[in-house]
């Protein structure tokens, strides 16, 4: 059980349980399986094969320049996102070849198709995540109005359902505010209402992982987009840094960590003035906006940003039983 946040963990106790967290990470079994994480919490139970996982940091990396937490609304069984699905399938599968019916995507192969559809086609991550939300809303809902922790707050998921429908950005987004910190204290089994993610946050910083350093959460893509040209890729320096990034391989569960601390940080910065009203404002900060800094946040992209950022603190919920762990 998780204690009061005051008195819970420090700075040397959160380093003892990301090496316990570390220490949970199934290793890859010596015979074949077709077990395999279809959330978070199972990637603490089955291996996460690597061409998953790379292409999970892959697109987590693009997700986190561009402000946007890692979506896991879908549903894992059937990933809906209209013509890239097939696209995607019958390029990497060519079950055009094998006569196979498409079924679509499974599991996490989802993180490949942002990418391609971003690189390939130009599109913004904000058009990709807002179409494949709308495909998947329904699935998305579902699950957090079953979600336990949510359960008291059915009437407020029901407002920002209703909002969503109506495309009411602005009420979507301060209705989730009080909602998400909810969750956190939850998380924390706290009742301090000053108990917020920057708390969390703050304990990754102290241990190395602050908004400039989330991504050494994720070795492989870290190691690969860091190379400089002319650099020599394995070199002893470099191969040194790997080893210590290596210490902190959590997986599938990295890029998820990553995320949260990226964009956590961000939404519950210190906030600053607009430097011009006209301006689209491209950062979602929380304070900014219950202080009347920001002016144009209320658009569907932030609405849905949100609710995925929501969605991921939900999803980590049993890492955090973990890595918070008094």
């Amino acid at each position: 059980m998780l204690g009061c946040f005051q008195i819970m963990i420090d700075k040397d106790k959160f380093a003892a349980n990301l090496k316990n967290l570390k220490a949970r990470i199934p290793v890859k079994p010596k015979t074949y399986t077709k077990e395999h994480p279809k959330t978070i919490k199972q990637a603490l139970n089955y291996y996460c094969n690597q061409r998953t996982i790379h292409g999970i940091q892959a697109c987590t990396k693009n997700l986190n320049d561009e402000y946007w937490p890692l979506p896991l609304w879908f549903n894992p069984e059937n990933v809906e996102v209209g013509f890239w699905n097939k696209f995607y399938y019958r390029k990497q599968y060519k079950s055009w070849q094998k006569g196979k019916k498409f079924n679509g995507l499974k599991e996490f192969d989802f993180f490949w198709v942002p990418i391609m559809n971003h690189f390939f086609f130009q599109r913004s991550f904000d058009e990709i995540l807002t179409e494949a939300f709308d495909a998947n809303k329904k699935y998305a809902f579902g699950k957090l109005f079953s979600n336990p922790i949510l359960k008291p707050k059915t009437l407020i998921l029901e407002s920002i359902w209703k909002n969503y429908s109506n495309a009411d950005w602005i009420a979507c987004i301060t209705t989730m505010f009080p909602l998400i910190d909810f969750v956190t204290r939850k998380i924390l089994r706290t009742t301090n209402l000053a108990v917020d993610v920057s708390k969390i946050c703050k304990l990754f910083q102290q241990n190395g992982f602050s908004l400039e350093t989330s991504g050494e959460l994720m070795p492989h893509i870290t190691f690969v987009s860091s190379h400089q040209a002319g650099e020599t890729l394995f070199s002893k320096e470099r191969e040194k840094w790997l080893q210590k990034m290596y210490e902190y391989d959590f997986g599938f569960i990295g890029p998820a960590l990553s995320s949260f601390i990226r964009f956590g940080n961000i939404y519950y910065s210190y906030y600053k003035e607009d430097q011009d009203g006209d301006n689209q404002v491209t950062l979602l900060n929380r304070h900014a906006i219950l202080h009347g800094s920001i002016n144009q946040f209320g658009s569907k992209a932030n609405t849905i940003k949100l609710l995925t950022f929501l969605y991921l603190i939900l999803e980590l919920e049993a890492i955090f039983e973990i890595i918070l762990a008094d």
